[in-house]
């Protein structure tokens, strides 16, 4: 198959792998939607409109699946690679799972008051207003 071909095929091939990813974590089955979000997020550029939220919910499954660490990993570079302003819904979301990581395995306990308070001097604010 040609080069030229190659691109849009994977991109199509992403694409139906994360919808079959969102069917399977509809469905709980957390081990499936980790592999097919997994394979999706490889194949999708980064600039594809469905990478953020493959990525999003690629680290959802890691943290279910008891790969914290992996998960921590996930959203910091989701958050790294966010335009300012381009998605605040994707952001907090992102904000609010690494939260939800640092309850669940108890590391780097901090406040939530010092959390929201970090994040709105970085202009992350979790709660407008």
């Amino acid at each position: 198959m040609p080069e030229s071909q190659q691109a849009p095929l994977a991109v199509r091939a992403g694409e139906h792998l994360a919808t079959a990813g969102a069917r399977a974590y509809g469905r709980f089955d957390v081990a499936a939607a980790e592999n097919l979000f997994s394979r999706a997020q490889a194949l999708l550029p980064s600039e594809h409109p469905r990478q953020a939220e493959a990525r999003r919910v690629l680290a959802e499954a890691y943290a279910m699946l008891g790969r914290h660490d992996q998960a921590d990993v996930v959203l910091a570079e989701i958050l790294q690679q966010a335009q300012p302003d381009a998605d605040k819904a994707l952001e907090q979301a992102v904000i609010v799972e690494q939260l939800r990581i640092r309850l669940v395995t108890g590391s780097d306990l901090v406040s939530l008051a010092a959390i929201i308070e970090e994040q709105s001097e970085l202009g992350n604010a979790l709660w407008p207003g």
